[in-house]
Order: C-alpha cells, then sequence, then structure tokens
C-alpha cells in the first residue's frame, strides 16, 4: 500500500471513531456545538493528506490542532488513538447507550431487530455482539442469516479492533 493510501486509510479509521462518537453523543442529547464539532473534525481527519499518526509524530498536539477542524480536547482523542489504537472517551460513549439504539447502526438492522438481539441473546454492547456474530448466536437468531452476520463481522471488526498499523506514522 502506498504512504499516501495507507494515511487516508488510518485517517479514516480515526474519522470513523469521531463520526461515531458524534452519533452517540447526540443519542445522549449532548449539545449541538459538540457533535458539529466531532463531525467537522471527521471530515477534515478523513481527507487530510498526512497520517495524523505522522503529524503527532512529528509536530506532537500542536500539529493536531492545527489541522482544520480539530481543536485541544479533539487533538487529545487523536493522540490517544494514534498511541494506544484506543480512545476511552468512545469506549465510554459505547457502554452508556441503550444498546438497542447502537446496534442500530449496522447495516440491516432495523428498531426490533435491535431489540431482539439485546433482548433475546441478552447483548448489552458492541464487544459481546461481535463476540455473538464470531460464536453463532446470531445466525440463530430468526431472521438473521449467515450473510448479514458476514456483514456484520466486518464492520464490528472495524469499529472494535485496533489496526495494527495504528502506531505507524
Amino acid at each position: 500500500m502506498r504512504p499516501a493510501t495507507r494515511a487516508l486509510a488510518h485517517n479514516r479509521r480515526i474519522a470513523e471513531r469521531l463520526d461515531e462518537a458524534a452519533r452517540l453523543l447526540e443519542t445522549q442529547g449532548a449539545s449541538a456545538y459538540r457533535v458539529k464539532s466531532y463531525r467537522e473534525a471527521a471530515r477534515s481527519v478523513a481527507v487530510h493528506p498526512r497520517a495524523m499518526a505522522r503529524v503527532f509524530a512529528q509536530h506532537g498536539m500542536k500539529g493536531l490542532d492545527a489541522v482544520p477542524g480539530v481543536g485541544l480536547g479533539i487533538a487529545a482523542a487523536i493522540a490517544e488513538m494514534v498511541v494506544t489504537g484506543r480512545w476511552s472517551l468512545l469506549e465510554r460513549l459505547r457502554t452508556s447507550c441503550d444498546p438497542a439504539a447502537v446496534f442500530q447502526w449496522l447495516p440491516g438492522v432495523g428498531p426490533a431487530l435491535a431489540r431482539r438481539i439485546r433482548d433475546d441473546l441478552r447483548i448489552a454492547t458492541l464487544e459481546e455482539l461481535h463476540e455473538a456474530a464470531h460464536d453463532g448466536r446470531l445466525e440463530a437468531l430468526p431472521g438473521v442469516g449467515g450473510r448479514r452476520v458476514h456483514a456484520w463481522r466486518a464492520v464490528l471488526g472495524d469499529m472494535l479492533e485496533p489496526r495494527a498499523d495504528s502506531h505507524a506514522p
């Protein structure tokens, strides 16, 4: 993979997390300004020509803060993702939302199916949903087939699993 392509893929993963945080914050009734800030930062990071890891490695927090749409708070979040591959705020937001609302982000999951997953399988987190997608519980749920579960595995894997190259500049 070319360095520019790798940078865009790396930035896209960070942008997806920022956008997910915006959706969760919106679901929880956070201020429209805060939600908009995360969305604007996500758009800016997604198209930035340099990998956020490289920007951070070369210029630190000031470099991240200089990215259009990124302030110091979001710069700190990006730095955490670059350094650890995780983002503690996003993890807290994921666990504080109604699971049925979060499950609806998956392709083909509407309100009724999301409630069945939560209630029938007693799944409360995306991590538990990811596990159920791999251990056969989801496919055993009426109306859920193998192709659908396969697609969910990919989406959940992208959302939850830190990438090996997440630390690389």
